[in-house]
């Protein structure tokens, strides 16, 4: 007769559980991994679920719908037995879902809501379906005006790949021209305490409604992507106005109809002033940029990225001119710097700009089209012969989209210039690189 084999079990699972616990808290563990570990034995079972520590993190990937149950479980698990321990959860639904699924869902995290200090939902959307939902009417105030007291950081991403949904026949790719309704939104109402936002890859109506939904004191980053539909035109400055004590902003946009709703007052363009930004990043069309930079005034600001996604063009103005005098008049020490494929800028335009920026120490740019050559890095060596540009600088990156190159010697020169090597007055530099699409040309150290 042969003999059954007994199940074999990791060698690790074979620890003692006292020891097996010590290891696995040095590890991110999820919800999900602990009800596997539980089955174990009844000594693991009892040992696990006996410290909250473990149950706190419910990271899942809904691949097919169904497996709502089994996350909802998860869900459920972590709240009991966490104590009172803060719960993060990193949702990922790369399915359909039906509506009363995604209600569940949301339901859920409503039901225990003061007890979540981060959400993250990740959301494939091709077929427009989360847009679809009201997310936000769910999470509106349950039995307590500000039920999410807690919570720390909170992000949706929506995604257009396509989502599976059972082989049930093909599902386009192109996303559906919906746009998420703002009426049903009131984050400060829903998270006052809120410290971190992130809202990316989302379509906004009426997107003058959104600087609004920053008025949150305790709001320290923000970070936006998306198409705003009927945006204020100085949309940074609004956003500015309601978040006080914000210290970075990430805007990015490759389609925002800039213009007052009916019945929406007129920005101001006065100079409006934040004391506590310091990085600004906006990623835009040039004329976006412009408009914004204009309008503010930023004394802390340490940190700035401008990029062009795709809507650049002829700027109309003096580009240098608008953003020297924004820092002249913020009387901030800018200190780095990134500039993305901001074409309208000439040679003596980026000289100029590196000369009214004396405290810059990291610098990285990239170059399109081809207004810039070689001179751009000719120029201020033979200028600071007389005087001083980029004198703290420590790191610089250079690199071209496309097939563009130009002679690199240039470039070789402005980096290995002696004042910038041992004891010269500019040596501050550690590295630079140069790069053509994807080939590096020069590499230091």
């Amino acid at each position: 007769m042969s003999q059954q084999l007994a199940p074999r079990i990791a060698p690790i699972l074979s620890l003692p559980v006292e020891v097996f616990l010590n290891i696995i808290s040095l590890a991110t563990v999820t919800v999900f991994d602990v009800i596997k570990y539980t089955q174990v034995s009844r000594r693991f079972n009892d040992v696990l679920r006996g410290d909250p520590t473990l149950w706190t993190k419910v990271y899942f990937l809904i691949s097919n719908s169904g497996q709502v149950e089994r996350l909802l479980r998860g869900i459920d698990l972590a709240v009991s037995n966490s104590g009172s321990l803060p719960l993060g959860l990193l949702l990922e639904i790369a399915a359909v879902l039906a509506d009363d699924q995604l209600n569940s869902i949301l339901g859920r995290i409503v039901s225990s809501s003061s007890r979540w200090d981060n959400v993250l939902l990740d959301v494939s959307d091709s077929n427009g379906l989360f847009r679809a939902v009201s997310w936000a009417s769910h999470l509106a105030p349950a039995r307590s005006p500000t039920p999410f007291t807690n919570m720390q950081c909170f992000a949706i991403n929506v995604s257009g790949a396509a989502p599976d949904h059972g082989g049930e026949g093909p599902i386009t790719n192109v996303p559906v021209p919906s746009f998420y309704n703002l009426d049903d939104w009131n984050l400060p109402q829903l998270f006052p305490n809120l410290r971190v936002v992130v809202l990316t890859g989302l379509d906004f109506a009426s997107g003058h409604q959104l600087p609004a939904q920053f008025a949150i004191t305790s709001l320290e980053e923000i970070h936006l992507d998306g198409v705003f539909n009927e945006a204020p035109p100085l949309m940074v400055k609004e956003i500015l106005a309601r978040a006080v004590n914000l210290k970075h902003l990430n805007l990015g946009t490759c389609d925002c109809s800039t213009f007052n709703a009916p019945g929406v007052p007129t920005s101001n363009s006065t100079p409006f002033r934040h004391h506590s930004l310091q990085i600004l990043e906006i990623d835009a069309g040039i004329h976006f940029i412009g408009n914004q930079i204009r309008t503010l005034t930023l004394p802390s600001l340490g940190t700035l990225f401008l990029g062009s996604k795709g809507k650049d063009g002829v700027y109309a103005g003096d580009f240098v001119g608008d953003f020297l005098e924004m820092i002249g008049r913020s009387g901030c020490e800018l200190k780095y710097l990134e500039l993305d494929c901001i074409t309208c800028l000439s040679n003596e335009d980026m000289v100029r700009l590196f000369s009214g920026l004396p405290h810059l120490t990291w610098i990285r740019i990239c170059i399109t089209g081809t207004d810039i050559d070689e001179r751009l890095f000719t120029m201020p060596l033979q200028r600071s012969t007389n005087g001083s540009i980029l004198p703290r600088l420590e790191f610089l990156e250079v690199w071209t989209e496309g097939s563009g190159t130009f002679p690199t010697q240039s470039f070789i020169n402005f980096v290995q210039d002696p004042r910038r090597m041992g004891g010269g007055p500019f040596a501050y530099l550690r590295a630079a690189s140069l790069k053509f699409a994807r080939s590096v040309a020069y590499s230091r150290p």
